[in-house]
């Protein structure tokens, strides 16, 4: 009985670990798997830092645009978390505040903004040094996207 109601405290104390662990941890895609995943959603992505007049800190830039439909889609890693911040910080204050339905999340290392109304969908989403940002009017391919990266 007593090794019992010890394998039984044991499990609940592995499941609570493992509870808060994933809590804290916050999980980037690869820039291979946000490719993949773009094109598999239709959004074929292009490497900006392949253009050789283009200048930027970035070490990892793609993109995706479609004029039509308003949607850009970017994928972007800087050297440092400060300069993905401040990124975010422009990018937002061009969203928030629209009128739109928000859901948000800010904290000093990860940061989650997504919005929703008037035929369109936005996700600005920051992890380190990594920012994705997401927009357009094609929501239903884009809140596509967005649940298979898992962000």
């Amino acid at each position: 009985m007593k090794a019992l109601k010890r394998s039984a405290a044991l499990l609940l104390a592995l499941l609570l670990l493992t509870a808060l662990t994933a809590c804290a941890g916050r999980k980037t895609p690869t820039p291979e798997e946000f490719s993949e995943k773009a094109e598999a959603a239709g959004f074929p992505l292009r490497d900006l830092l392949a253009d050789p007049l283009l200048e930027t800190t970035l070490t990892i830039a793609l993109i995706y645009q479609d004029a039509e439909t308003g949607t850009e889609i970017d994928y972007t890693v800087a050297p440092d978390a400060a300069g993905v911040q401040s990124l975010y910080a422009r990018l937002l204050s061009q969203f928030s505040g629209a009128g739109l339905e928000e859901k948000r999340i800010d904290s000093s290392e990860y940061s989650r903004f997504f919005a929703e109304g008037n035929e369109t969908v936005t996700l600005l989403w920051r992890n380190g040094a990594t920012l994705i940002f997401i927009t357009g009017k094609d929501t239903e391919a884009l809140r596509g996207f967005i649940d298979a990266l898992g962000v």
